[in-house]
């Protein structure tokens, strides 16, 4: 068996001393803790004599320690034994029995079997069962030597087995191998650090996500594979967290880092293992699929619709999040990954316009929407200063003589260019621009200017209006000072301004919002829950929260001819006269529904059948 300390005579230990130095060059450029534990491996095996090497280390100091490096051993063994966990405390332990030749070098005889490594070598002495002279080296002998870092923490050990010699090696070659693995040690130091750096450099710190970069190699070779002609259809889903940015704004910004860490956790949990899931950017995420099948893609966007809605608990808070997400296919129509991203990005915008809550795939007509998506996001910093904001009144009336016994707010963006438009073809942009309260302030302060003014025409009969909240309004610590202020400045009976919130706001941060609900009523407002009955906790929120009505979703009135949906509807009307809170259907549109909706026992209705959303003036004319 070899010597370190012959390689500074002889002509065959140039041969050596020149294999040290590249073996040295190999692990200190290795691109991996891996690739270095593998040149090493080499390295015993050939400087030393040995058939078999085993590597052991672990990633961080204190960190798991992996079977990592099995060199020499037969197809079906390394299949069997790579990777295994080996039990740090079990190791640690084990050593205080072995036969120390010297510090970090230790020897387990047959006799006395390290268990974590018996039965990985096998046949080299198959009637080594008993020694025929002290030195022998018999099958189930173990050597270890010991890895540390800088700091002297073991970082894993090297196991060498089957010498060519046949027997134990002497203590000058153990002293050797030692100085060898102690230089080898603090290049894998060197190695274990690139390793991680390579990992930071392909991964989201903060998600432990593939990032963006890994992503778009994935993405890069997919669209390559499809222009060579592979017919495996691919597709992209991209994922945007819906109102995320309420979670910032109220909760603060450590409690957004913990709901993108759920949300990255739960879809790595449910994507399947083939797929590549990457954050892109902010509350951004995207999905790659294989084998993007019609059925593949409709099923993997319902378990993550599913897995994404279901509660989050942070800092003691129930939260519910939910996804917009676009689907864009990798087909030969494209030419690079910006255009499929770019899709992608379009159809996801797409699904958060329809609603949110859902998905779109992409079609060429988005290519427009995108255009006219941009021209709104340049021009909607300056439409409140231009005026360009203007609130309509659509009335609520009694269903049982069509009287009309209130009139709900509701914003519209006079376009210089194209028209009037409605607030979900802009609202999801002042989200993401930070502008929803400066809109929300703007809506509530006309709203109580036009509230003042019918309730000068209408003295002889109370007129109310309803308001629309979002999210972020709900959650701001100072509305209540301003409802309060515009009560005293116009004049108007709080009693008769009643806010509407959906229950998407409350679950964003219920203990906060109902502080502020609380502080809200207080004032003498009314307050109203908005698409009653699709939310997750509808029934708690009657019991919990100081509301005065709710308003029926328009999903149930569409479909009275539906069995289940009247029996719903029904169901709503009798709980709100038990607990006696204004019950109004939303979404009216024909004479039938206005017809069942009064048989079954509901007082107030609104939709198109009975008035569309009209200017203030025309309104003000109607209840005059």
């Amino acid at each position: 068996m070899h010597s370190i300390g012959a390689l500074t005579t002889g002509a065959g230990s140039v041969t050596d001393l020149e294999r040290l130095f590249e073996i040295t060059r190999d692990v200190l450029g290795a691109p991996s803790l891996d690739s270095a534990l593998t040149s090493l491996a080499r390295g015993v095996h050939e400087l030393f004599g040995w058939r078999f090497v085993t590597m052991v280390a672990a990633e961080e100091p204190d960190g798991e320690l992996l079977r990592r490096v099995m060199l020499g051993y037969p197809a079906d063994v390394i299949a069997q034994r790579l990777h295994e966990r080996i039990d740090r405390e079990a190791f640690d332990e084990m050593l205080q029995g072995a036969v120390r030749f010297f510090e970090d070098c230790y020897f387990f005889p047959a006799e006395e079997e390290a268990h974590w490594e018996r039965s990985i070598y096998t046949g080299v002495n198959p009637n080594g069962a008993v020694r025929k002279y002290p030195s022998q080296w018999n099958e189930r002998d173990a050597l270890v030597l010991t890895l540390r870092d800088r700091d002297g923490i073991m970082i894993g050990y090297m196991s060498p087995d089957g010498p060519v010699s046949g027997e134990i090696p002497n203590a000058q070659t153990l002293r050797a191998m030692q100085v060898f693995v102690n230089l080898m040690g603090m290049a894998l130091t060197n190695a274990r650090s690139q390793s991680r750096l390579q990992y930071e450099a392909t991964h989201d710190s903060l998600t432990g996500l593939p990032s963006r970069t890994v992503f778009s190699m994935e993405l890069a070779r997919a669209l390559e594979a499809v222009q060579r002609g592979d017919h495996d259809p691919r597709a992209v889903l991209y994922l945007d967290l819906d109102e995320f940015k309420s979670i910032n704004d109220t909760l603060g910004h450590l409690a957004g880092d913990d709901v993108l860490k759920e949300a990255a956790a739960r879809l790595r949990t449910v994507v399947e293992d083939r797929f590549t899931v990457a954050r892109m950017a902010g509350d951004e995420f995207a999905v790659l699929i294989g084998d993007a099948t019609p059925e593949r893609i409709s099923d993997t966007l319902d378990i993550v619709h599913k897995a994404l809605r279901h509660p989050y608990h942070i800092a003691g808070r129930e939260i519910v999040m939910t996804a917009s997400i676009g689907i864009a296919p990798v087909d030969s129509q494209y030419t690079s990954i910006a255009e499929v991203l770019r899709d992608a990005d379009t159809a996801m915008y797409h699904a958060k316009g329809e609603g949110r809550n859902r998905s779109a795939r992409f079609t060429p007509s988005m290519h427009q929407e995108a255009l006219r998506r941009l021209s709104l996001r340049m021009h909607l910093r300056t439409a409140i200063e231009q005026q360009e904001f203007v609130v309509m009144y659509q009335p609520i009336v009694a269903l049982a003589d069509g009287s009309i016994r209130a009139v709900e707010a509701l914003l519209r963006w006079n376009h210089p260019e194209q028209g009037y438009l409605t607030p979900a073809s802009f609202l999801p942009l002042a989200e993401e621009m930070g502008l929803m309260i400066p809109v929300g302030r703007f809506v509530l302060q006309s709203a109580c200017a036009e509230l003042a003014k019918l309730q000068r025409i209408r003295r002889d009969r109370r007129i109310r209006m309803n308001v629309n909240l979002s999210v972020q309004e709900v959650l701001q610590p100072d509305l209540p000072g301003f409802l309060r202020e515009l009560v005293d400045y116009f004049g108007i009976d709080p009693a008769q301004l009643s806010l509407e919130i959906t229950e998407t706001s409350i679950l964003q941060s219920e203990m906060r919002a109902a502080g502020v609900l609380e502080q809200i009523r207080a004032v003498g407002v009314e307050l109203c829950i908005d698409d009653f009955g699709t939310g997750y906790s509808s029934l708690r929120y009657i019991k919990s929260l100081p509301i005065d009505g709710f308003k029926i979703d328009q999903t149930f009135i569409s479909d009275l001819n539906d069995v289940k949906s009247r029996q719903i509807v029904e169901m709503l009307v009798r709980l709100g006269d038990a607990c006696d809170l204004d019950v109004t259907a939303e979404g009216i549109e024909t004479a039938t529904q206005a017809e069942r909706l009064l048989a079954l026992g509901c007082a107030y209705g609104q939709g198109l059948y009975f008035h569309a959303p009209l200017p203030a003036e025309m309104v003000t004319s109607l209840l005059s």
